[in-house]
């Protein structure tokens, strides 16, 4: 089996917290991230060849912009 880090190897390899790399396994962008279950609990353990290629999402909040006619026409009400 390949080698196997835990989450606080695997932050420690990405310049993250912990609870960062908790939260990407959970949403599947370590690839072959797995739960394993014990009696203490639940943790995540990733295969080290998932981070050969990984890049960490950008942080922050969405972009949005506003919806073209949306301002315009409540701009127009307002005069």
């Amino acid at each position: 089996m390949a080698n196997e880090l835990t989450t606080k190897q695997t932050a420690e390899r990405l310049g993250v917290a912990a609870v960062t790399v908790r939260q990407w396994c959970g949403e599947g962008r370590l690839k072959g991230a797995r739960l394993v279950e014990s009696v203490r609990g639940s943790y995540w353990v990733v295969p080290e060849s998932a981070l050969d290629n990984f890049q960490p999402p950008k942080m922050g909040r969405p972009v949005t912009t506003p919806k073209a006619n949306g301002a315009a026409k409540k701009a127009k009400a307002k005069k």
